[in-house]
């Protein structure tokens, strides 16, 4: 009987963390720039992070253009002072920005970023690339 419990106890835990992390979010680190996703009623938003020193910078976002469409970007931090967005290849972001100065994000990372899709994402379909950063 206390095996069975144990074993129980076990795969209810696995399950939680399961659904847990399906509806939370999954990263992807490249360096010290990193995607967090989320999703909520059909929409996926990539959340571009650093843990850097932010400067100007440049960040490729290339997705699955079969399971989402590119909705827009949203600038969320105060390192980025003005910003540019190229998405006129299907499947690939490249926004570029100007930082006002020279910040230090904080160890837990900073959101610099927010781009939008219609569609769900799995773990591969959005990744991210920095340059000049």
């Amino acid at each position: 009987m206390q095996r069975v419990k144990r074993t129980s106890s076990w795969l209810l835990l696995s399950v939680l963390l399961c659904a847990a992390l399906t509806m939370t979010a999954f990263a992807e680190e490249d360096g010290s720039v990193w995607i967090s996703m989320s999703e909520a009623s059909g929409k996926t938003t990539a959340q571009i992070v650093t843990d850097t020193t932010v400067t100007d910078g440049v960040v490729v976002v290339t997705y699955d253009s079969a399971a989402l469409t590119y909705d827009g970007v949203e600038v969320t931090s105060a390192y980025v002072a003005m910003y540019a967005v190229n998405a006129d290849t299907p499947g690939v972001v490249r926004i570029s920005w100007v930082a006002p100065g020279e910040y230090e994000a904080n160890a837990d990372g900073a959101t610099l970023i927010r781009v939008n899709f219609t569609g769900e994402a799995e773990a591969d379909d959005v990744s991210v690339a920095a340059q000049n950063f």
